[in-house]
């Protein structure tokens, strides 16, 4: 039997002779490609989604929390995306570029 590490919330069994699995790792911001977009949501309401960020989820979920900051506004991070509640696209590219992210048109 394997022995099993704590990988944060979930317990991962390891086989005798596998290595665990490797982790993320965040691109320079000049490497990223960012893709900004506006998603309707049920209710009227909007939703500004960034996508295509190659980040480690600490590393994601400080830009989340200094992007909302910077719009005053709320939102989340997932696993591959940046919601921010309202359309913030311009203002997004803004704070993006000023970080030196590349951006995807």
């Amino acid at each position: 039997m394997g022995k099993k590490l704590s990988g944060g919330k979930r317990w991962e069994i390891i086989r005798p002779g596998a290595t665990p699995r490797d982790e993320p790792v965040s691109l320079p911001p000049a490497e990223q490609r960012v893709s900004i977009k506006l998603e309707k949501r049920k209710g009227g309401r909007v939703m500004t989604v960034l996508t295509g960020l190659v980040l480690t989820p600490e590393a994601r979920k400080a830009l989340t929390r200094s992007l909302k900051d910077a719009l005053g506004t709320g939102g989340s991070s997932g696993k591959d995306e940046i919601l921010v509640q309202g359309d913030h696209r311009d203002a997004a590219r803004g704070f993006l570029r000023e970080r030196g992210y590349g951006l995807r048109c």
